[in-house]
């Protein structure tokens, strides 16, 4: 299908007419949501873990995520701290950039202001933290936490982002857990199990 649009866009009837212009436009932005969701859906259910695993750095895979975000996100503030030391080796996937994507998005849809990424370690865990200036979760949230479908946003596909994240944490050994924050805002922590791999 985007081979379809791309083709449609250099048609002359299309490039003459700006209403046509932003409908084509508006499909294209349309069918890339499509293809995150679905793609988190797989990620989550650990269907791509076989084909896009990979052994990486994960100080170096967060990163290159966060700056692949950026490049997408280019008017949001992101306040980003990365402790993580270099120089491990560790089994890495597609699904951790995805539920990372996740909890940024969500964040940033969340209200105005910096959104916050701090990853480091709690023992022998990985922790992204993520905080936002928003009004916080609804109390339905904070009771039944990353339940498909479960969201006050009237965003389509609301609802999903934290479920999808908490069933990649499940799968890495961790856990998700959300909170409101007193000063406002909210934060979700995703917790991840990936221990080091031995040197050959």
């Amino acid at each position: 299908m985007q081979a379809i649009l791309g083709d449609w866009a250099q048609e002359p009837a299309i490039r003459q007419s700006p209403r046509l212009g932003d409908d084509l436009a508006e499909i294209s932005t349309q069918l890339d949501r499509c293809k995150r969701i679905i793609t988190g859906v797989l990620a989550s259910s650990g269907a791509t873990r076989s084909e896009g695993a990979t052994r990486g750095d994960p100080a170096i895979f967060f990163d290159l995520a966060v700056q692949e975000w950026r490049n997408h996100h280019p008017d949001t503030a992101l306040d980003y701290r990365n402790d993580l030391l270099p120089g491990e080796e560790t089994v890495l996937d597609l699904s951790l950039r995805q539920a990372l994507f996740n909890l940024l998005e969500n964040a940033e849809t969340a209200g105005p202001g910096t959104v916050a990424l701090h990853i480091g370690r709690e023992g022998d865990q990985i922790t992204l933290r993520v905080t936002d200036r928003g009004p916080g979760f609804a109390p339905e949230i904070l009771e039944a936490p990353a339940q498909p479908w479960n969201s006050t946003s009237p965003r389509e596909g609301a609802g999903l982002g934290l479920f999808l994240c908490r069933n990649v944490a499940r799968r890495f050994g961790g856990a998700l857990t959300v909170s409101n924050i007193s000063s406002g805002g909210a934060e979700v922590v995703m917790r991840l199990t990936l221990p080091p791999i031995a040197g050959d």
